[in-house]
């Protein structure tokens, strides 16, 4: 089980990001504790109107008489009862629920994070909590200094992962899959060749001593829920700086690629082929100039899984790519194959 400690100020979307972070790591289970149930659950029993000055006041007022980590206890309780891959705390509010974190083998902390005046007229629209929409701007800027609050930033300074949420939606989205693709999901997929073994050689029909190179095929297993296409690329990090000062070739940039394409095989004419190291679409055959060292070259093989469709034409270069599924990517694999003129037939 890993534990993820979800920190944040008031209305700055926590529980978008739990919502968001499920999508992300699907088919694992994430279960989900916070701690303002306990305070809920005690204020309902009471018949007590479960106002934000009232969930306050109860926290303060159960620490003050029972020690402090008071809440975080109960936390820990309802952590241990959780049989999730991975359980999220929603509502890290004290230095002993820090501790708490901390103190498990595998454990993240984030924070999410946005302007005040932001958060507050989320409130006023949410009106979660009774009275929420009629709480003036002083009166949230007045809760902010609460006991329960002074130690959200403390603690946020030491996380493992931030998000300042201000933007759209998408952006938020886009920001929680940055998350995902750090921490979970990556190296399942895996990329592989009939024709070759990772780190073995490139039989020459594919490279350009062949008088008409083709594409080798390729295989994609272990595809991630959610890929709603595919993109490949395939470059050369071993260009003498004499020829390309960057010393990389780009051999095949192809995006938007079916995510129902398992088989990608010779000679493919499949999604929307962006420009290669020459300027032009398609295919490019592995070319090792032999008059430089090192004379064999090695040749990367990329595919990425994406949660969308990118709004790019064709031709397209690599860097306008990799920039457009930044923040989409939902796993990555990788084949590499080595050329050198006259090795293999």
């Amino acid at each position: 089980m890993i534990l993820i400690g979800l920190l944040g100020e008031k209305r700055s979307g926590k529980g978008t990001f739990v919502n968001f972070l499920s999508e992300c790591v699907r088919p694992k289970r994430v279960g989900r504790v916070r701690s303002v149930e306990v305070l809920y659950e005690t204020l309902k029993i009471w018949g007590i109107d479960a106002t934000r000055m009232n969930l306050t006041k109860l926290a303060i007022a159960m620490d003050n008489a029972y020690g402090n980590g008071t809440l975080t206890e109960v936390v820990r309780q309802r952590i241990a009862k959780d049989n999730s891959d991975i359980v999220i705390f929603d509502g890290v509010r004290w230095l002993t629920d820090e501790k708490l974190i901390r103190g498990f083998e595998k454990n993240l902390i984030i924070y999410v994070t946005s302007d005040a005046e932001m958060r507050w007229k989320r409130g006023r629209a949410a009106a979660e909590k009774v009275g929420e929409d009629k709480t003036t701007f002083e009166e949230f800027l007045k809760e902010e200094k609460a006991k329960t609050e002074e130690s959200i930033p403390d603690i946020g300074s030491r996380a493992d992962f931030k998000i300042v949420n201000e933007g759209t939606l998408e952006d938020y989205k886009k920001e929680v899959r940055k998350f995902c693709e750090k921490f979970f999901k990556r190296g399942e997929m895996k990329l592989t060749s009939p024709a070759f073994e990772n780190n073995g050689l490139i039989p020459s029909k594919y490279t350009c001593d062949s008088v008409a190179p083709i594409n080798p095929p390729l295989e994609i297993s272990s595809i991630p829920n959610g890929t709603k296409s595919f993109a490949l690329i395939v470059d050369d990090p071993d260009v003498p700086k004499a020829i390309r000062p960057d010393g990389v070739f780009d051999h095949w940039v192809i995006f938007n690629i079916s995510p129902n394409t398992a088989n990608i095989p010779e000679s493919a004419l499949l999604g929307i082929c962006g420009n290669n190291g020459t300027g032009k679409t398609g295919y490019v055959g592995p070319c090792p100039p032999t008059q430089y060292e090192p004379s064999e070259h090695r040749y990367f093989f990329r595919v990425y899984a994406l949660d969308f469709e990118l709004p790019l034409k064709e031709g397209a270069s690599k860097s306008e790519v990799l920039a457009a599924i930044d923040g989409h990517i939902l796993d990555q694999a990788e084949l590499v194959g080595r050329y050198k003129r006259g090795e293999m037939k």
